[in-house]
């Protein structure tokens, strides 16, 4: 980069962009000239092993060391095009070739600083700056760089055993006290959750006096040096080691695991940078369908060994690491399906140490009490209950109890009505954005003990639909479904909850005034139960302007604010129910999208094939009955929108599982209602007389059964007849009955 003319912050918004039309055809070039020279690869590799050197060492100023270089006006995009010419073939092949040997390549720290200074700025850069082609990186470099990161990542974990874990996690292994999924839990979410308290105290450092921040910035050091230390695979128990024998790195990798420090360093801030642009596609979707897979990992292999090393309890295997930091290389049917195999097995294991012969737990839920009773019920029962089936027998508003026997349909509706009263925002433990009307913890909610254990609660209760195979519709705020996966929020998901200010804010760091002039401090103003209250965003933020210098800053303070900061003892709550029930690492295998998608079921069209060919019929109906035969001609001439109320009416959910309907729990059901029947007959007489009715019933709506999936069709006399009884049903929302 030294033949590289030098800018200054006057640079003009036209020469960026012929700078940034020139960085993305550079990637396309594959002639020799065009390759750096040994001189120019010296003199970077020299200054980029100091700045690591530099902010490995100085702990408590490495996110400004890292701020610093980033911020620096197109370094980054630079170092990335010097790194892409670097080596006689060029496309980033000395990396690939210096694959489990980094300790013997001398640009090894270029390749490290580039991604920890490309994860900086990627934190301030919004989607719309990517997609026109204004900030730094285009969605062409992006999907460059994820190509080459993919198969490097891939390369050090699969062909060099290249495996980082956390120490405390391998501590906890070594002496097996607890269990490992807890465990493995709390330290991933310690250590995401002290990243962005890291980042905001290392950046604050120059803007607050050093009384107000040496305590501050030395617990938050404290906090990410033990979050953050790694160690290579060398040991385990002496119980797993018989059986996982040819699981673990031969003696002579194991007597080399001292040379490879920068390997692991170099392969996590590869896998960071990673994840961050798997977060970006997952948000806007640039790169094609199969982009994030590779040839060569084999996804039944992964998957193989994976569920293998977590029969024996070996959460520090090949396959656990490649599936942690590259979960994309599972397509994501593929991990749908696995994720039933690991909660079967996770089930089969606490099933395991219970007695055969046992009587399921009874639980008396009042109609009008459902969210109270449940959580007062199932708290006396203890935090694994849920693991096994629970009997729900509901009491009417009379005092009496409701007839009915509990085969999970019942279970299915208190589960719906206590997640439809517990995020209702009238309740007040969740409130919606702005657009979308999607759910996510209320920041004004009064943070006490109590409501603390009801956030866990529905934690679990959604944990349990997880863990059961149930859909509802539920909408969670993508920037929720991060916290809920342990990532910190950026800049990038401020539109999902507020567009406004993530427009001001973007004003706010695009100003080319005096920002001095807007007459900003580092302090917000909220609304707490009434009354107006002013909270600083960093230690003495209220006397603290915003100007030119920690414009940056105050844009990430503010993000970090709004989407973290705010709803972290709510989000953590949540976290800890829902992970009761669903380990955080199995949740962790998906994006923030493919989070909603397994909770809500997919948003592409109905597949009426496939409901008809996983539809059960009773009480006289059967596939062939002519008005069977009307019902699923009717559907299939319904809108979209009618289709999915259809859906709504019968399951409560207008989504089909993600798998399809064959996975839908209870089995979706179309009963015949004879006229003048109750709603809880069945006579063998008349069932036979049904199957062979021609139909006598006009006056009546259907009805449905949303616990047990079940749509109650009684015998119409035309196919005009049941088409309007049925619109007029799933539109008007009539028909709604117990059975």
């Amino acid at each position: 980069t030294a033949s590289t003319t030098s800018t200054t912050k006057s640079t003009s918004t036209s020469k960026k962009r012929n700078f940034f039309g020139k960085f993305k055809s550079i990637f396309k070039l594959n002639k020799a000239s065009a390759f750096v020279s040994a001189d120019a690869s010296i003199r970077v590799a020299s200054a980029c092993k100091m700045y690591k050197s530099l902010y490995t060492a100085i702990f408590g100023a490495k996110m400004e060391i890292q701020g610093g270089l980033a911020y620096c006006e197109e370094l980054v995009p630079r170092l990335w095009t010097f790194l892409y010419h670097i080596g006689p073939k060029g496309n980033m092949a000395v990396f690939m070739d210096a694959a489990g040997k980094m300790d013997k390549e001398p640009l090894a720290e270029c390749l490290e600083v580039a991604c920890d200074t490309m994860i900086m700025l990627l934190r301030i850069v919004d989607d719309k700056e990517i997609s026109d082609d204004s900030g730094p990186f285009s969605f062409d470099d992006l999907t460059f760089i994820s190509t080459f990161l993919n198969k490097f990542v891939f390369h050090l974990l699969w062909h060099h055993n290249i495996l980082p874990i956390p120490s405390a996690q391998a501590h906890h292994v070594q002496q097996e006290q607890v269990p490992l999924h807890d465990q493995r839990q709390q330290h991933q979410q310690q250590h995401q959750q002290s990243k962005s308290g890291a980042i905001l105290s290392a950046l604050s450092r120059r803007f607050t006096t050093a009384s107000s921040s040496s305590s501050s910035s030395s617990t938050t050091t404290s906090t990410m040096t033990t979050s953050t230390t790694t160690t290579t695979l060398s040991t385990t128990s002496s119980s797993s080691r018989s059986t996982l024998n040819q699981l673990l790195p031969s003696k002579k990798q194991q007597s080399t695991a001292q040379y490879l420090q920068r390997d692991v360093a170099l392969l996590i801030s590869c896998g960071r940078l990673i994840g961050m642009i798997r977060d970006i596609d997952d948000r806007v979707q640039f790169v094609s369908k199969n982009h994030w897979l590779l040839k060569e990992a084999k996804s039944k292999e992964l998957m193989s060994l994976y569920l293998k090393e977590e029969a024996e309890n070996f959460f520090l295997g090949k396959g656990h690491a490649v599936m942690y930091y590259l979960p994309h290389l599972v397509p994501f049917l593929d991990r749908i399906r696995f994720l039933r195999k690991l909660i079967e097995l996770k089930r089969n294991e606490f099933l395991g140490g219970l007695p055969a012969y046992r009587t399921h737990p009874q639980v008396k839920i009042r109609r009008a009490a459902v969210l109270a009773d449940g959580f007062a019920e199932l708290t006396q029962l203890g935090p694994d209950a849920l693991l096994d089936d629970v009997k729900i027998v509901f009491i009417n508003q009379q005092g009496l109890f409701e007839a009915g026997i509990d085969e999970t349909g019942l279970f299915k509706e208190f589960l719906e009505d206590t997640l439809t009263g517990g995020f209702d925002p009238g309740f007040g433990l969740f409130c919606t954005t702005i657009e979308g009307n999607r759910f996510y913890p209320s920041p004004h909610y009064k943070v006490q003990e109590n409501s603390i254990a009801l956030y866990e609660y529905l934690g679990k209760m959604v944990g349990k639909m997880i863990y059961d195979g149930v859909v509802v519709d539920l909408p969670l705020a993508p920037f929720f479904c991060n916290s809920i996966l342990g990532k910190v929020n950026f800049i990038q998901d401020l539109p999902g909850f507020d567009p406004e200010l993530a427009t001001n804010l973007q004003f706010v760091k695009s100003y080319e005034g005096n920002v001095d002039d807007l007459g900003l401090c580092f302090a917000v103003d909220e609304d707490v139960f009434g009354e107006r209250v002013s909270v600083s965003l960093i230690p003495g933020g209220v006397g603290i302007d915003v100007t030119d210098d920690n414009k940056l800053l105050y844009v990430l303070t503010m993000a970090n604010y709004k989407l973290n900061t705010q709803i972290k003892k709510q989000t953590d709550a949540f976290m800890r129910g829902l992970s009761r029930m669903v380990p955080m690492p199995y949740l962790k295998l998906f994006t923030s999208s493919e989070l909603q998608r397994l909770i809500s079921g997919d948003g592409l069209r109905i597949d009426l094939d496939d409901l008809k060919k996983n539809t059960e019929y009773v009480g006289g109906y059967h596939s062939g009955h002519r008005v069977v035969k009307w019902l699923w001609e009717v559907v299939a001439s319904f809108t979209d929108d009618e289709q999915q109320k259809f859906l709504k009416f019968v399951t409560s959910c207008s989504k089909p599982p993600v798998l399809g309907f064959r996975y839908l729990q209870p089995k979706f059901t179309v009963r015949c209602m004879e006229e003048g029947a109750s709603e809880d007959s069945y006579r063998v007489g008349t069932v036979i007389l049904n199957a062979f009715s021609r139909g006598s019933d006009t006056s009546r709506l259907p009805s449905s059964s949303t616990c047990f999936n079940t749509l109650k069709l009684p015998l119409y006399k035309s196919k005009k007849s049941l088409k309007e009884k049925l619109r007029y049903a799933i539109t008007q929302g009539a028909g709604f009955e117990m059975a």
